[in-house]
């Protein structure tokens, strides 16, 4: 995805691939489970598609490029990819999230070292 593409763009154009996502968000789960949260010293509903808007709305207003997907059942990801970081954040049909942040630490290996890479993938998905 470009940087500065809305999620509001995604949806639209439809892309193949991500009319999973759009059934998920559709799905009731993703609108009845909601959480409890203040908003201006009042009690208010929050679901899982309030929270996975509002961090692709922030992502979008500080141009920060990121994709998404649907790594497991009632669950979307949405991945970001910044200088020496990934963040990995799932938003969930019950109302959770998940955050993961890897880090690099800035060691650049040498091209021949791809076969190492696939031979160590490939160990662990044995």
């Amino acid at each position: 995805m470009r940087p500065g593409t809305t999620l509001s763009w995604l949806v639209n154009e439809r892309r193949p691939g991500y009319g999973t996502i759009l059934k998920l968000l559709r799905e009731s789960a993703w609108t009845s489970s909601a959480r409890g949260v203040e908003v201006d010293g009042r009690c208010a509903v929050k679901s899982s598609l309030d929270e996975l808007l509002a961090f692709a709305t922030r992502l979008d207003s500080d141009h920060i490029p990121y994709s998404l997907s649907v790594e497991r059942a009632n669950a979307v990801m949405v991945t970001v990819a910044v200088p020496g970081q990934r963040w990995e954040v799932e938003f969930m049909a019950d109302g959770s999230i998940e955050v993961e942040k890897f880090t690099s630490d800035g060691q650049l290996y040498h091209p021949s070292q791809v076969d190492d890479l696939f031979d160590e993938i490939k160990e662990l998905l044995d």
